[in-house]
């Protein structure tokens, strides 16, 4: 079964930790000897006292104090996209959602929505994968009398529909933390420790995992030819942004408040929040265009920050990867350009 398991590309790795759960033997860190912060030896074979950390033995006759079981995340993520059916559902939170501000997912969270704006790139595309972190048998008070302790981290993907993300099959097991005594309330550092090494190691190589799950056509009345409009993108189920070719399309039609300082870009930022994005609604072109008057230091601020249509390769730098990647109705949250700070309402794109 292991031998099968590792010829799936399902194995894991065994990281070495300090038994006082300081640091891992990971990185730049891995060929130490003994811990840099409590000195206690790696092995459980060697005196812990007066460690030499330079001193080099045969490790095959040394046996580890603490060991972790870290499961790659990559290819667990990429076997979710093999199958069709998996890959439709996991678009499932942009595509299948019904947005009605009733709270049955997620991503119907504010939390989420929040995330959205603040990072519309990502946001963009419905196949980037939603994690959520979850743990279970940890004793951080302990109040458990326990002689042993293993400390699963499960990673939940927030794509899926609920009657499916939440089940067990669906659960991603990413760590195994054992050890005689579980991660108590002075750990924190240890475990974000933990998750900056391994996680970290994801941010490369995720744009490939979707390649063959390309975004689907909207259907009904809102189907899409090539080459069409953003309107009739717009249409279908009401939901806009759907088909819509995000990050893709030749053209894009926008509104944007342009301000020198961060502080009033802030300030016209709260307006649009307090009037509509905290509540989960999409803020209309006409009441973007009055805060944009108000605000907006750029020529266009006149005209309620209109920009019209601008073909790709016009704007460049920041400006054109959050026009080009925000879905069509969104507003994204500021950003800084070459000329100050931006906010930007999507109304339309085409090819």
């Amino acid at each position: 079964m292991k031998k099968m398991i590792k010829d799936l590309g399902l194995g894991y790795k065994k990281i070495h930790s300090c038994p006082n759960d300081c640091m891992l033997y990971w990185g730049d860190q891995q060929n130490q000897e003994a811990c840099h912060i409590c000195r206690q030896s790696r092995w459980t074979n060697r005196d812990t006292k007066n460690v030499n950390v330079d001193e080099v033995e045969a490790r095959s006759r040394l046996k580890p104090v603490k060991v972790l079981r870290y499961f790659p995340l990559i290819p667990r993520l990429q076997r979710l996209f093999m199958s069709s059916k998996t890959a439709e559902s996991m678009r499932w939170h942009h595509d299948g959602r019904t947005d009605d501000g009733l709270l049955r997912h997620p991503a119907d969270s504010l939390a989420c929505k929040s995330f959205d704006q603040k990072f519309p790139r990502f946001a963009g595309d419905p196949r980037n994968v939603r994690l959520g972190l979850a743990s279970d048998g940890s004793n951080p008070f302990k109040i458990m009398s326990t002689s042993y302790s293993t400390l699963p981290i499960v990673l939940v993907p927030y794509n899926l529909p609920p009657w499916i993300c939440m089940k067990q099959s669906f659960f991603i097991l990413s760590i195994i933390i054992p050890g005689e005594k579980g991660l108590d309330s002075d750990s924190s550092s240890f475990a974000a420790t933990v998750f900056n090494c391994v996680y970290s190691t994801h941010k490369l190589g995720f744009r490939e995992m979707g390649k063959d799950s390309k975004p689907k056509e909207a259907k009904g009345k809102g189907k899409q030819a090539g080459g069409g409009s953003d309107e009739s993108a717009a249409k279908g189920k009401g939901k806009a942004g759907k088909g819509d070719g995000l990050g893709t399309c030749t053209y894009v039609k926008a509104r944007h408040i342009l301000c020198e300082k961060q502080g009033k870009i802030n300030e016209a930022y709260k307006k649009l929040q307090d009037g509509w994005l905290s509540n989960g609604d999409k803020v209309p072109p006409a009441e973007f265009a009055k805060i944009a008057q108000e605000y907006s230091e750029c020529p266009s601020g006149k005209k309620g920050g209109d920009l019209g249509w601008f073909p790709r390769g016009k704007m460049a730098g920041p400006f054109q990867e959050v026009a080009f990647n925000t879905v069509i109705g969104a507003t994204s949250a500021p950003f800084k350009s070459t000329h100050g700070y931006h906010i930007i309402l999507c109304e339309g794109r085409k090819n």
